[in-house]
């Protein structure tokens, strides 16, 4: 059994975008695309009696060059907050919460390649392909970074 089953994504807040188009790339130019997820966990307040609310804070950049030179083409950054009520179990305390995190990012992935596609899209980047998932596989230790190519 996952941590994961014990949640319930009760709602997610995209908080910041910030997108820098340092020269435009032709329809046919090769793009390297590195894309970099970072997974911050938060603790909320909460009742005495009722079951703990957590927030992970996901920020999620992909930076893209011409693979012909090197040239810097984009840059983007999106942060996203989401709050995780525990539904089921007994009351996890925030350290243990904090240790075991990861499987939230396979849920929160797809909601953040969204947005990024939708971004690209606007900026003139539709030949930039992002992974639709992450493998699923030893999650990474916190505050580091899953890192995309």
């Amino acid at each position: 059994m996952s941590i994961i089953d014990d949640f319930a994504l009760r709602h997610t807040q995209l908080s910041a975008v910030h997108a820098d188009l340092h020269k435009q790339a032709s329809a046919e130019q090769a793009i390297t695309a590195k894309v970099e997820l970072n997974m911050t966990p938060r603790e909320m307040q909460r009742q005495q009696e009722s079951l703990p609310t957590y927030q992970i804070t996901a920020m999620i950049s992909c930076h893209g060059e011409a693979e012909s030179d090197g040239d810097p083409l984009f840059s983007l950054q999106l942060t996203m907050h989401a709050a995780y009520q525990q539904i089921g179990g007994e009351a996890m305390d925030f350290e243990r919460f904090k240790r075991s995190h990861a499987p939230f990012t396979r849920q929160l992935y797809p909601l953040l390649h969204q947005h990024m596609r939708q971004l690209m899209l606007q900026l003139g980047l539709e030949t930039v392909k992002l992974p639709y998932d992450l493998a699923e596989g030893k999650p990474a230790p916190q505050q580091q970074a899953v890192v995309l190519h």
